[in-house]
C-alpha cells in the first residue's frame, strides 16, 4: 500500500499541469470540508481506492464533489507499507 500525507498530496486539473518528476494518479473529488485555516478534499482513485489532500483555503472553485482531478506529490513524500 502506498501511502502520502495529505498536506503533501497536491492537486491538478489536467495531467500537464503536473510538476515534472512527481507521481500522480487520476482521481475523483467526493468531498470537500472546510477546516479553518485548509480544506480536506477526499477523493476516489482509479483503482477503487481513497485519500484525501488538504489544501490551503482559496482552493480553485473547480475542485468539488464530481470534479475529475489529477493527484500528484513528490517520490520522496510517499511511504511504502507491507503488511
Amino acid at each position: 500500500m502506498l501511502i502520502v500525507r495529505p498536506e503533501r498530496t497536491s492537486l491538478a486539473l489536467d495531467e500537464e499541469s503536473v510538476p515534472s518528476g512527481s507521481n500522480a494518479a487520476d482521481a475523483v473529488v467526493t468531498d470537500v470540508s472546510f477546516y479553518g485555516t485548509y480544506n480536506r478534499i477526499e477523493l476516489t482513485y482509479g483503482d477503487g481506492s481513497v485519500g484525501c489532500a488538504a489544501l490551503p483555503v482559496g482552493t480553485p472553485a473547480a475542485v468539488r464533489p464530481g470534479a475529475k482531478v489529477v493527484a500528484h506529490w513528490r517520490p520522496e513524500d510517499q511511504v511504502l507499507v507491507t503488511k
